[in-house]
């Protein structure tokens, strides 16, 4: 398959009262044509902040880009001033915002944003189409609305139309079932699918629920800190995960057909990315950490099928 989408030691930096906040660091990954790429985590560990750089969404200062390359079809959009970017904002590299109760103008109707969104071309026919292809119900109704009368799941289609309006070579889905039921979270990832087979595009789904970005994606990056800890196949980060955080968001899943009196979880709290050590950056919540691991940051392991991890625990298998 060819790659869409490269990232190189994208290492990022924020200022925040006159201290430095270490928020990305050497991050590498790629992203193929028509792949899902999972990107799992807790809350704050970086997933937003990677996706929003790829095309430099995040104010700078600031953000300070530290070093890197972000490769979108062999242009290095890292370098390209903000006026350059612009074309492939929206264009080529589509975001879905978390919260839809929250990114639309509750001031204006819900054709006008959608308008607003397409370049060229602009007619209530194409974006009554849309309304169709996100599988909204009466859409020349809808035209006319405005945001506070529409249900959150059908507020979220609205955010999808708008996304895919340019017909984007990437889209990216900042946790776009957040705050919608069981029933709607499922049509809404049902609908991304059908999206992405009928456009021929590639998702990048950000999540911190594990075992729902395993039930679309290809792959998984799992990160820790600002960090990745470790990436696979969505099948291999299931079933035969390396990695000990990966291990424990995995034991921290409810199940029905395990009951427990209590989940696991795990000990301890984020790390304090204003003081970062040259050392594991999750060792000090990890239940098999060795000496090593407090000393030195551990190099990555790999293993078959290009499932790596890293982790200082396979240091003697290799």
């Amino acid at each position: 398959m060819k790659k869409i989408l490269e990232v190189e030691d994208l290492t990022i930096h924020f200022t925040l009262y006159n201290e430095k906040v270490h928020a990305l660091r050497d991050i590498n990954f790629h992203l193929f044509e028509k792949e899902t790429l999972g990107i799992v985590g807790e809350s704050g560990c970086g997933k937003s902040v990677l996706t929003q750089s790829l095309v430099k969404l995040l104010p700078s200062p600031p953000v300070q880009y530290v070093k890197g390359k972000i490769f979108f079809q062999k242009t290095n959009l890292l370098t390209q001033p903000t006026k350059k970017l612009c074309p492939y904002r929206g264009n080529e590299i589509a975001y879905i915002f978390q919260n839809p109760m929250t990114s639309l103008n509750p001031t204006i109707k819900i054709g006008k944003q959608i308008l607003e969104a397409i370049k060229k071309d602009r007619s209530k026919e194409k974006v009554i189409k849309l309304l169709k292809a996100v599988e909204i119900k009466n859409p020349e109704e809808r035209f006319h609305q405005y945001p506070h009368e529409l249900s959150g799941g059908q507020k979220q289609r609205i955010m999808i139309a708008i996304a895919i309006a340019m017909n984007p070579k990437i889209l990216i889905a900042d946790e776009p079932t957040t705050a919608l039921d069981i029933t709607i979270q499922a049509q809404i990832m049902s609908l991304l699918m059908k999206i992405q087979k009928k456009m021929n595009m590639s998702i990048i789904f950000i999540s911190h629920d594990l075992k729902l970005v395993s039930n679309i994606s290809d792959r998984i990056l799992v990160i820790y800190g600002g960090e990745i800890m470790e990436e696979g196949s969505s099948e291999d980060i299931i079933n035969h995960p390396k990695h000990p955080y990966t291990k424990l968001l995995l034991q921290s899943i409810p199940s029905i057909e395990d009951q427990k009196e209590q989940l696991t979880t795990i000990i301890g709290t984020p790390p304090d990315l204003i003081k970062i050590e040259e050392k594991c950056i999750f060792s000090d919540r990890c239940p098999y950490a060795q000496k090593i691991c407090f000393q030195k940051k551990p190099k990555y392991y790999f293993f078959k099928k290009n499932q790596k991890a890293a982790c200082w625990l396979y240091k003697e298998e290799k």
